[in-house]
């Protein structure tokens, strides 16, 4: 055996290794290479991933600031009129007393008055102005008598009608040009309703 090896030269020649590990090292330089080139993409679907719970729930939120605030603003005839409406009537039944029952009823008497003004700068809505005037004064007349069942009410009940009174012909009263003989009718006799509140007693 001894003698084969060396007749065979005792192994591979130095410039065989040689050879061979510049080969090997090429061959690991371009494997480095291609995973440099291709770096794998799951990270960045992962960070994709995570941060899309948060833009639906920025978007979400959002959509709901927009149209809450659409449905405060709504007049009648507009798409989310019924929902603002809903809302208010449910605001009035979550009172705990009849004293925040009745201003919550005067609130809503407020916001009628304020839509008959923006009805009358809409041509197009003007025919929803007695409705909304009749509305107004139906609400009124509930918070009156609401507030008139309060036990020993003091002065703030009283107070109170007696402020909303004067808010509330200073802002019909100016309309009255712009409406129509019975629009006018209606919005007369309104005036003539909360003038009984401003006389002291």
């Amino acid at each position: 055996m001894a003698g084969m090896n060396k007749r065979l030269g005792g192994g591979p020649s130095p410039e065989f290794r040689a050879r061979l590990r510049e080969e090997l090292d090429a061959l690991q330089a371009d494997k480095s290479t291609e995973e440099a080139d291709d770096p794998a993409p799951a990270p960045s679907r992962r960070r994709r991933f995570r941060l899309l719970p948060q833009a639906v729930t920025i978007a979400l939120t959002g959509a709901v600031v927009v149209t809450g605030f659409a449905t405060y603003c709504s007049v009648p005839g507009d798409v989310l009129y019924p929902v603002k409406r809903a809302a208010e009537n449910t605001l009035v039944n979550l009172s705990t007393s009849d004293v925040q029952r009745g201003e919550r009823e005067l609130s809503s008497a407020r916001t009628r008055a304020e839509e008959v003004a923006t009805l009358l700068g809409s041509p197009e809505r003007e025919e929803l102005v007695g409705t909304t005037l009749k509305d107004m004064e139906d609400t009124t007349r509930l918070a009156i008598a609401t507030l008139s069942r309060v036990k020993h009410p003091g002065a703030r009940p009283h107070t109170e009608l007696q402020r909303f009174a004067k808010e509330q012909r200073n802002m019909v009263e100016p309309m009255l040009p712009q409406m129509d003989a019975e629009t006018q009718r209606q919005a007369n006799g309104y005036l003539n309703l909360i003038d009984g509140l401003t006389s002291p007693g």
